[in-house]
């Protein structure tokens, strides 16, 4: 079990994240610009931390300035990332929902889920149009 947990839901110009302790408690949310990222994890994200980061288009960046600030790194699926953030989200009235909030905070809660995450080849192996990577199904 790690200390802390954080989920990173990439764009294009901005980031998205919340960071929790293992008892479930938000310590840190926030929307940072790419361009700062690196400044956010040396002063907020502990070294003990599990990310987990959604498999966007510009995933790779990200991946490797985490993987230089935190123990461990995954990769997740976008699809299976919906769906859990889509069963646990319930109806708001008049259909107002935070729904993308509830899809950060779902993926970082992942802890004790079956979660498909991506094995990836070290950073100069990768070829910028194919991933090159091996799903495989973990229990967190």
């Amino acid at each position: 079990m790690y200390s802390f947990y954080l989920g990173i839901d990439l764009h294009r110009t901005k980031t998205y994240a919340v960071l929790i302790d293992k008892a479930g408690e938000v310590i840190d949310e926030r929307q940072i610009l790419n361009a700062e990222a690196i400044q956010y994890l040396e002063e907020y994200v502990p070294k003990d931390t599990f990310a987990v980061l959604e498999a966007t288009r510009n995933w790779p960046f990200m991946y490797d300035l985490l993987a230089k600030h935190v123990v461990r790194v995954e990769l997740a699926n976008p699809k299976e990332l919906k769906a859990i953030s889509a069963a646990a989200v319930t109806p708001c009235p008049g259909g107002r929902c935070q729904g993308d909030r509830s899809h950060r905070r779902q993926r970082t809660g992942t802890a004790g889920t079956s979660l498909t995450t991506c094995q990836l080849p070290m950073q100069h192996q990768r070829r910028s149009e194919i991933c090159g990577c091996t799903c495989v199904t973990e229990n967190f």
